[in-house]
């Protein structure tokens, strides 16, 4: 069997049937928000807001209401340091700032969702984790290949000569393995022939299920390319 299906690019999630069900994806969130920031003038910030010794801070905050306190309160340390960066004029709400087109500090928050857990997972490449196998992809097409206990996933950056990767094994409990854009829920796709998904009203992004006997699952991954067997 053959699948292609198009993606906007970001984290892949692989993962059973049963398991997708409580996937949140980008939505969700419980509220937690990390707070990023860093720039010039980062060494003038009091211990508590430093807590890294150099280079880009990340403080944790249970609400969002408490991060943009916090935020605000380092943002009159980097302005005292920084008195001639601006937001950029085009956009003069954004929480980065800049001298000409330099840019000089700036911080921004992240909810945490399950698109938070794939793109910290997906940081050094694919990962199996939470019982879910997270694979970054560049945008475009996608292409899946299943044979024989045997899947292949390749995108336009496959090359054959990369150096592969073994993975933790994944568990699963037979019947459907579902792959989507991990910023999805199962709930925003809709379900086609031929083992394809796609979301409605959409051409991208896409994705597709298969039917897999295997409790687990061995993967091998390289750039562009994912190779599940069992």
């Amino acid at each position: 069997m053959n699948v292609t299906f198009a993606t906007e690019g970001g984290p892949l999630i692989i993962t059973s049937a049963t398991r997708l069900e409580g996937w949140r994806g980008a939505s969700g969130g419980s509220g937690e928000t990390l707070l990023v920031y860093g720039g010039h003038g980062v060494d003038t910030l009091p211990k508590h807001l430093r807590p890294n010794k150099k280079g880009k801070q990340e403080l944790e905050f249970d609400t969002a209401a408490e991060a943009e306190a916090v935020a605000a309160e380092i943002a009159k340390y980097f302005k005292k340091a920084n008195p001639k960066a601006k937001p950029l004029p085009q956009y003069p709400d954004h929480t980065f700032y800049y001298v000409g087109r330099e840019r000089i500090w700036g911080y921004e928050f992240f909810s945490k969702s399950d698109l938070t857990l794939a793109l910290a997972a997906t940081k050094k490449g694919g990962a199996t984790k939470g019982g879910h196998l997270f694979l970054p992809v560049e945008g475009g097409e996608v292409k899946l290949t299943l044979d024989d206990g045997r899947l292949t996933l390749t995108t336009d950056a496959a090359e054959p000569t990369h150096q592969r990767k073994k993975l933790e094994p994944l568990d699963h409990d037979g019947g459907e393995l579902w792959i989507f854009p991990a910023a999805l829920t199962v709930k925003q796709l809709r379900r086609e022939k031929k083992g394809a998904l796609h979301v409605p009203d959409q051409r991208s992004p896409g994705g597709a299920w298969v039917e897999v006997s295997g409790k687990k699952l061995t993967a091998n991954v390289s750039e562009g390319f994912m190779e599940l067997t069992w």
